[in-house]
C-alpha cells in the first residue's frame, strides 16, 4: 500500500529524490526500535516500519535510477549493472553482520544499519538531473 501511495505521489509531483530521502531517514530511525524495545513486539514494529520504508525506497529509487541512465540506447545494460550493484552488498552483509554482532551484539548491527540508511539518503541529494 505504501509503495502504491508513494508511487502516485512521486508521479503526481515529479519528486522522486524527496521520497527516497524521506524513506532513507524513516528506515534509518526504524533501526532504533529493536535497540529501544528488544522484544517480540519491538521486532514486529521494526519489521513493519522497515518494510514500509525499504519497500517504498526500493520502488521509487528504481524509478529514480531509470531516469538517470546516461544513454537510453544502453538502458538494458545500465539497469543490469545497477541490479548487480544493488545485489552486491547482499553478498557482504552476512560477513559484516557477523563481525558487528561479534564486536558488541545486535545493537551494533542496527546502528550500522542506521548509518548506511542515512548515507543512502544523503547520496541521493547529489543527483542533479532529477528532482
Amino acid at each position: 500500500v505504501s509503495v502504491i501511495i508513494a508511487g502516485w505521489i512521486s508521479d503526481k509531483f515529479d519528486r522522486r529524490k524527496v521520497i527516497v530521502a524521506i524513506c532513507s531517514v524513516g528506515l534509518a530511525f526504524s533501526m532504533f526500535v529493536p535497540i529501544i524495545s528488544p522484544s517480540w513486539e519491538g521486532i514486529l514494529v521494526y519489521k513493519i516500519l522497515s518494510g514500509i520504508f525499504f519497500g517504498t525506497y526500493m520502488a521509487i529509487d528504481l524509478a529514480l535510477m531509470s531516469l538517470v541512465i546516461p544513454n537510453k540506447n544502453n538502458a538494458g545494460r545500465d539497469m543490469a549493472i545497477l541490479a548487480v550493484a544493488t545485489a552486491g552488498p547482499q553478498i557482504l552483509a552476512p560477513v559484516i553482520a557477523a563481525v558487528l554482532i561479534g564486536l558488541g551484539g545486535y545493537s551494533n548491527l542496527f546502528i550500522f544499519g542506521f548509518v548506511m540508511a542515512m548515507l543512502g539518503g544523503v547520496t541521493v541529494s547529489f543527483i542533479k538531473s532529477v528532482r
